[in-house]
């Protein structure tokens, strides 16, 4: 009797070991298929526009900008200009004092005509020799001689003359005046001490980095769209105007790009950062696919085509890629339906 219970038991524990084992390999394979089917995703094959564009940051920057400074040293008797004012170019923006200038000019200019006095009569003590031809050669060298001192004579009446006119500094472009290191006039002050900065508001631009991956894909003229965080609900439109021949100073890799703004805004103002973005090509109603559609062995691609119930692998030429999707060239039509998700989930001929 005991010998029946035994083996009874031992007969349900190999039963419950059966329905056990059974159920977690049903519920692993359920849950396989319940995995693949959440996973495994179409999409149709439809017509949509691409873009494939160069994105980097950058900031707003003036094309014409001048640092004016003094080229002497000299008490600073007039400024003309206050900061934010605008100015016209060549107009007058700040004065030394003159008055030792004019001095020594006065001075150079009396010891010219003290020297042309003094070539004058050299020439005269000898006209009798040049009127006979006689001319020695310690004569030639007598008058050569009175002809430089009487030439240097006459370049430094000119330098004095220059720092007379250099006493007043004018401004070389059209613009706004934003920086005056020394506003105030009865200051002595060396060149490096009183410089006015003036920029050109007309000739603001898009400055931006490129890494050398992208430039090369850039030409002038493309079109751009700018972003600038001032303006967050607005996009400026430019052009690439320059691409810069070396890399930034300090910046590795990276090369400058200027874009000129096709509208102006009043606004605007050196400083400003945002991104810009720009055009390498642009194409419109043509095939696209998502990029996790692709399927790529080596230099080919293919995807899985959904026929009936079941995939089909197709081989495909594509052309454009761009975060948005993939340019269908050959391969397949408008309105064909391919595996978007969980391609490495399924295999060609089977069913979904």
């Amino acid at each position: 009797m005991r010998k029946i219970l035994k083996n009874k038991k031992i007969v349900i524990i190999f039963i419950s070991l059966v329905v056990l084992v059974g159920g977690g390999i049903w519920f692993n394979f359920s849950a396989k298929g319940n995995d693949q089917k959440e996973t495994i995703k179409t999409t149709m094959v439809k017509k949509d526009s691409l873009s494939l564009i160069v994105s980097a940051s950058g900031q707003i920057e003036a094309r014409e900008k001048a640092q004016v400074r003094f080229q002497t040293s000299g008490q600073l008797v007039w400024v003309g200009v206050a900061n934010g004012d605008r100015v016209r170019k060549w107009q007058a923006l700040a004065s030394l004092d003159k008055r030792e200038l004019e001095k020594k000019l006065e001075k150079q200019l009396n010891e010219f005509m003290s020297q042309k006095w003094t070539f004058d009569q050299t020439h005269d003590d000898y006209q009798e020799e040049k009127d006979n031809a006689v001319i020695t050669k310690e004569i030639e060298r007598i008058l050569d001689k009175a002809q430089f001192t009487l030439s240097n004579q006459v370049i430094d009446f000119e330098l004095a003359d220059l720092a007379l006119k250099y006493a007043t500094i004018y401004s070389p472009i059209d613009g706004i005046v934003t920086e005056i290191d020394s506003p105030l006039p009865g200051v002595n002050i060396t060149p490096a001490q009183a410089t006015f900065i003036i920029v050109n508001p007309d000739s603001l631009a898009f400055y931006l980095k490129v890494n050398e991956t992208e430039v090369v894909d850039l030409i002038e003229g493309q079109e751009a769209n700018i972003r600038l965080d001032a303006f967050p609900d607005r996009v400026f439109t430019g052009k690439v105007d320059t691409i810069g021949f070396t890399p930034l100073s300090g910046q590795g890799t990276y090369y400058q790009v200027i874009i000129s703004f096709l509208e102006s805004e009043s606004a605007f103002r050196v400083g400003m950062s945002g991104d810009g973005e720009i055009m390498i090509e642009k194409k419109d109603q043509i095939l696209v696919i998502p990029e996790t559609a692709l399927i790529k062995r080596g230099d080919n691609y293919s995807v899985l085509k959904v026929v009936g119930d079941r995939v089909q692998k197709q081989t495909i030429t594509i052309g454009l890629i761009t975060d948005k999707g993939v340019e269908v060239v050959e391969g397949l039509l408008e309105g064909d339906i391919v595996v978007s998700s969980g391609v490495s989930k399924i295999s060609d001929g089977q069913k979904i």
